[in-house]
């Protein structure tokens, strides 16, 4: 079953300098996808690339320039009142940095209290043990309550951000990079306690990472994202087994892996560096840093075409589509 599904978002901002606005960073440039019920859906992409961007706006902190986002059918910028009050309640986050995501002066029991009752999801004879609950779900002791956030480690504080997008109940949490500012050993228990929370609450994730490991460790499906396009998309397994995409295999033979005799292939080095997002290239994007490019990549911009035989492993490279994959 289909849960949210973008079409064709673009999303600019003013870049610094410009003049009455005339110079736009682009962040997200005409980006569609659809994400199921109960599925993780990973996120990979440079800094810069439009990741978080795009995830704010599948959960409406941040309205696209053009472009629907729908949740459930429901067009999120059609909805009023009691109606987007609902939706909203379904859709949490989990930020990047834990520490600025928590309100310094509020107590923990504060924090996952005032959501609870403001959206009737608790009372006043019944909050404290609903929030009790909350903090033991995410491995915390009931005590937590009554410190305050500088008073905990930042794998602690993530588990509360991650308590708190737990407290309505939501349907969809988008994870925006939640464990990159974290140590590898609380990196992998975060990563543990997302995966069981998942299955216990039937819950739909976006988990947007740079780490290839831990993309593949919990999504379903990964996205590739480039310069604020979506290059690449296919399941966990075959991405990684059946890549077609330049920009993705580079990015896979980038990862570091525990094997002092393994050598960097030379096709997969990228030359340059990232252009500008607010001047980006003609045609395909990465045809600057690209080993395939021709003179049409130049002019055509590329669009995702399912692989020969698998509807679902989506590619923007007519080269490599046509070549067979890399």
């Amino acid at each position: 079953m289909t849960l949210l599904r973008a079409e064709n978002l673009y999303r600019t901002f003013p870049a610094a300098g410009g003049f009455a606005g005339r110079r736009r960073v682009r962040a997200v440039t005409d980006i569609s996808l659809t994400m199921y019920e109960n599925e993780t859906l990973g996120l990979v992409g440079e800094s810069g690339s439009g990741k978080s961007t795009l995830g704010r706006m599948l959960v409406g902190l941040d309205k696209p320039d053009s472009g629907a986002v729908y949740y459930r059918g429901q067009d999120l910028s059609q909805l009023k009142g009691q109606d987007k009050k609902r939706v909203r309640t379904e859709m949490q986050i989990v930020f990047q940095d834990p520490w600025a995501s928590l309100n310094p002066r509020k107590r923990i029991y504060d924090i996952l209290s005032a959501p609870l009752l403001y959206h009737n999801y608790a009372t006043k004879a019944d909050v404290g043990a609903k929030v009790t609950a909350l903090l033991e779900k995410v491995g915390l002791s009931r005590e937590s309550g009554e410190r305050y956030p500088h008073e905990f480690s930042g794998g602690q504080r993530q588990r509360i951000g991650i308590a708190r997008a737990l407290s309505l109940n939501p349907a969809l949490i988008v994870c925006d990079e939640p464990v990159s500012a974290l140590d590898v050993s609380i990196q992998a228990q975060i990563l543990n306690l997302l995966h069981e929370l998942q299955d216990e609450y039937n819950l739909t994730l976006l988990f947007i990472s740079h780490g290839l490991a831990s993309i593949k460790y919990l999504s379903d499906r990964i996205a590739v994202m480039y310069l604020g396009r979506i290059v690449e998309i296919a399941g966990a397994e075959k991405l990684f087994s059946s890549t077609y995409h330049p920009y993705t295999r580079a990015l896979i033979m980038s990862s570091p892996v525990p094997d002092p005799y393994r050598r960097q292939e030379p096709a997969a080095l990228l030359s340059g560096e990232i252009p500008s997002n607010i001047d980006p290239p003609s045609g395909c994007h990465f045809h600057p840093r690209c080993p395939l490019a021709e003179d049409s990549c130049r002019q055509e911009i590329p669009q995702l075409m399912p692989v020969p035989g698998d509807h679902t492993h989506l590619v923007a490279c007519p080269i490599a589509l046509a070549g067979g994959g890399l």
